[in-house]
Order: C-alpha cells, then structure tokens, then sequence
C-alpha cells in the first residue's frame, strides 16, 4: 500500500478508534476500516495509547466516586445519632476512623460533640493517636470496639486450648476465629494476659536475661498484631507477619514482652472503660432545643443545632471547662449539611457498622496520599534494597539494604562495603583488596542518628523526616506526567523545594514518586534540579527501591560477609 493512501486510511479510522476499543456500534465500522484497525500497527499503537488513557481517566474517576461517597457515608454513620442519647460506648467505634485526616469532621455531628463535652473521651482519643498505629490497624481496632456479636464460630474451651501455641507465637495453630474470640471474650484475654505475663517472668528469671535495646525501641505499631490480633488470618500470609525474624525473637524477650503487655492494657482499657457521667443529645434545625448552656452556644454559634448535656443525678453539674480536643474550636465553619434526608431515629446494626468501617478505610487509599502517609508507609516497610543510578547509566552507583526486623544496614559504594549493626552500636567495613575487616564501635549519638534516618525514610527520601522538610516545600500529585498511565496501578506524586548550593546560589528541586497505589510505598525516584539561570529542570540522579523478605535479606548478608 502507497505511504499516501495508507496516511489517507489512518485518517479515517480515528474516528472510529473509540467504538472498535469499546466494542460499541461496531456494525457501523466500514469493512475496510475494521481490516485496517485490524491489521495497522501505527493505529493500533494509537489505540493502545487511547485505552490507557480511558482506563486511568475511569479509575481516577472511580476514586474520586467512591472517596466521597465514602466521606458520606461516615457523616451518615454519625448523624443516625440525631435525637438520641449519644454515650461514650456510643462513640468508641468513632475513634479510630476520626483520626484518619482523609475522613477530618470539619462540622458538628453526634459524635464529635460528645468528644466536645466528655473529657475521659478526649483522653482515649488522645491515647489512641499517640499509639501511632497504621489506617489498617486503626481499622481494626474500629471494628473491635464495634464487634459486640454473640455469633462465635468457636467457644471458650476451643480457644484456651490453644493459648498455650498464642503465648509461643506460633500462630499456625490457631484461625481468624479463635483469634476473634480470644480477642473479645474478656475472660480469654484475661486467661492469654497472664499466661503471657507468667512467660515472662520465667524469661526475666534466666541467667542469660538482659536488657534488650532493640525491643526497647519496638513502636506501638510494630507490635500491635501481637497484642491485639483481631481481624488477622494466620492462613493468609499477605496480612500477617507472624513467622518472621521478630516473632522469632520476641518468643524468648521480656523487654518485648512487657512492650505487648502494655498496649494490650492500654487498648483494652480503652475497650473496657465504664461509661462517664457525660452524655449528649445533638438536636437539629426545627428540632432543635434552647436548653443548653452558654458554653454549647459559643462553640456552635454558627450552626443550627443546640447540644443538650446530660449527667447521672448523683454527682454535680460541672463539666470540663477546657476538653483535650475541642473539635468545635479545630472545626473550620463550613454551612452545615442538608441532614433532613438522614434517618433521625434507630440504630445502626454492628454488622453494617463494621462493614462501613472496613469500606472507609479502603477507599481512603485511593484518594490523594498525604506526604505524611507517605513518610509512614516508609516506616512499615520491612526489608529494602535501594539501587541509586546516575541518569543514562545501567549500574548503580550507590546499593543499600535496611532490615528493620534485624536491625542491620548496609551499603555497597563501589567495591566498598560497610555494615551498620545498630543493635551492638557496630560498623563493619570491607575494602577491596583486603582479606580482613575493619570492625569499629560506633559512637552512640553517630549510631542513633543513622539508625534514626534509615527507620525514618530508609535513606531513600531527600529528607530524612517530615520535620526535616522545608517550608516553601510542596507535596502535589501529578497529573501531567507520562508515567502515570505507563506503569500500572501507580500514582505519581512531586516534593519541590527551594534550597541553596554550597556558594550561596539559589536552586529550585524537585523529587518525583512513582508510588504504588495500595501499599502508598515508592516504586522509584527520580531527582530533578535547575539554578536561577536554567529554564529546563535537570535529572540528576534516579533511585529504584525493591522489598525483600528476611530470608533474601540474609542472603545478601551471607553474599557480602
């Protein structure tokens, strides 16, 4: 076919690309059309390119759906309290979902005047967001403290038979249901409790018992699953990290141990607090009542809503002057929502309750990432090998890998090797050349801080934590980037900054993160710069990030040592 007549035939298939993509009014194509989509490559590249686009356009537009009617669904979740007695058993479940930023209450509901009014409930609030526990783990503990069936699958007897394997962490031998159950039943718990504290003090009583510094720096969020596995299934192995190097050690540690003592009284104080002497009924519009104090009047001046607070009659009247929290006084005023079409009376079932919570925090992943959820994807990440590259280079400059569960670092520069163990403050260096090592103790602020940064970031983030970034620094999603619809199920976001250079010269950065869309944790990096004088931004330097298991951890170790 002549170039002219085959450009004249591409010409008139583009309009016809959308309906042979979708399959739509295909009798409508022209024979010859349908034979040369078939058969041109140049149109079918077009076409390729054309349902790349509409498939990233369709799942931007199915995230942004399903983030608001999620957003709705929770105001929904809270204003079926309207009218009624709203108690700190009736807000609990709330919790963990209102501390989600995605999902920030900026107008007064039932739920969050009651935090307005009852300072016990400000106080678990406070305890809970200090535990800085991931969305996952917030969604949990929301359906635990909303999980009030008596449907068990499995009974107590069934379940203190394998306590005994629980307090071994050998959590193949138990279900999700046992370990539902043994969550809340209060008498299981109480039971594991102090099986758990009667192995630990048979640890503390060994002669080769000592204080554990890597325990001892174990966060609330890297022992949760252990103290509270509620939602867990020992079956699936993508939800559970029982099994791995931290389990292993934390079998025979008291300092570990104490840690999952501790939280397990924190939560389950939470949990099984008695109710306090605060309760309040959020009335609306033309329902509406007078009978507030002046108090309730200022904090929702704005709104069309009274709060009416109610105590037990045997104590006096006076209330907290000044809550933790006060959410009215962090709401921004916003016009209050049309409620009218919400249900003003009944109650919500536990089970739609719980299957709400779940959706919520689902659908929280696919809208926008916070810089803040970035950086704490980071800490979660186990086990990492970080490839830096000089842009048009094929090998890596620079490799790193950071295990979290082992607490060792280590970087590979060329044919130099130096492993950080931050456990034994130790620094162990390999040049090339030499047969011998060079084993070093490491000054403890040198090793803290170092230690600090690959926890932080894994070295991996151009700074080493949020408080570390700029102010003129700016965290935006990008929309305009190829990469977006070339790698699948990723998201692309830039961190830019104004900084200086050595001499004192303005200069202008940006970093640029492919990001997986479920995990929020980087694919790889891309470092832009550009001075005053520079009108294209340069690349700089690219960095890749792969995620290991323990066992391909130790192998490097194993490789190089």
């Amino acid at each position: 076919m002549a170039e002219s007549e085959k450009n004249s035939i591409c010409k008139q298939a583009e309009q016809y690309y959308y309906d042979f993509l979708c399959h739509e009014n295909t009798g409508q194509i022209p024979e010859k059309i349908i034979e040369h989509l078939n058969q041109c490559t140049t149109c079918g590249e077009k076409i390729k390119r054309l349902n790349t686009g509409l498939s990233a356009n369709n799942r931007k537009e199915s995230q942004n759906r399903r983030f608001s009617n999620a957003i709705t669904d929770l105001l929904a979740l809270h204003m079926v309290h309207i009218g009624n007695k709203v108690s700190c058993k009736t807000i609990r479940p709330f919790m963990p979902v209102i501390l989600d930023p995605k999902f920030g209450i900026r107008i007064p509901t039932p739920i969050t005047v009651h935090l307005d009014h009852c300072q016990q409930c400000t106080r678990d609030l406070e305890t809970i967001t200090n535990l800085n526990l991931s969305r996952t783990q917030l969604c949990r503990l929301s359906q635990l403290f909303a999980d009030k069936t008596d449907d068990d699958s499995v009974g107590c007897r069934q379940t203190r038979a394998v306590i005994p394997a629980v307090l071994s962490m050998a959590f193949n031998k138990t279900n999700q249901q046992i370990l539902r159950h043994l969550c809340k039943c209060e008498n299981c718990r109480q039971a594991l409790y102090e099986g758990r504290e009667a192995v630990r003090q048979e640890q503390l009583h060994q002669e080769h018992s000592q204080q554990c510094s890597s325990c001892e720096k174990l966060t609330n969020r890297e022992i949760f699953d252990y103290a509270i596995p509620y939602g867990l299934d020992p079956a699936d192995n993508k939800s559970v990290i029982f099994g791995n190097s931290t389990t292993l050690h934390l079998q025979n540690c008291p300092v570990g141990l104490k840690k999952i003592q501790q939280l397990h009284r924190t939560i389950y104080g939470i949990m099984e607090r008695d109710e306090s002497e605060i309760a309040t009924i959020y009335h609306i519009e033309e329902f509406a009542k007078t009978s507030q104090t002046d108090e309730a009047k200022n904090l929702y001046a704005d709104y069309p809503i009274s709060v009416e607070i109610t105590t037990r009659e045997d104590i006096n009247n006076e209330r907290p002057s000044s809550p933790i929290h006060s959410f009215a006084a962090a709401r921004k005023k916003v016009p209050i929502l049309n409620t009218h079409h919400l249900l003003k009376y009944g109650i919500i079932a536990v089970a739609v309750l719980m299957m709400a919570i779940a959706f919520l925090f689902r659908t929280s992943a696919a809208g926008a990432l916070s810089i803040n959820e970035f950086y704490a994807a980071l800490e979660k990440a186990n086990n990492v090998h970080i490839s830096t590259f000089t842009p048009g280079e094929t090998i890596p400059n620079q490799e790193t890998w950071f295990s979290r569960p082992q607490n060792i670092f280590l970087m590979k520069t060329g044919d130099e090797l130096t492993l950080w163990d931050f456990t034994k403050s130790r620094r162990t260096i390999k040049k090339p050349g030499l047969d011998s090592v060079q084993i070093t103790q490491v000054r403890n602020d040198l090793n803290t801080q170092t230690e600090k940064t690959q926890k932080n970031s894994l070295g991996f983030m151009p700074f080493y934590s949020i408080s570390d970034l700029p102010e003129n620094a700016k965290w935006n999603q990008a929309t305009d980037n190829e990469q977006i619809v070339s790698v699948k199920d990723t998201q692309v976001y830039d961190l830019s900054w104004k900084t200086k250079t050595y001499d004192g010269s303005p200069i202008s950065c940006i970093a640029r993160f492919t990001i997986d869309s479920y995990t929020n944790l980087p694919v790889n990096m891309k470092l832009y710069s550009k001075s005053e004088d520079e009108t294209e931004y340069i690349l700089t330097s690219i960095k890749t990030v792969e995620y290991i298991d323990d066992s391909e951890m130790q192998n490097v170790i194993e490789k190089y040592f």
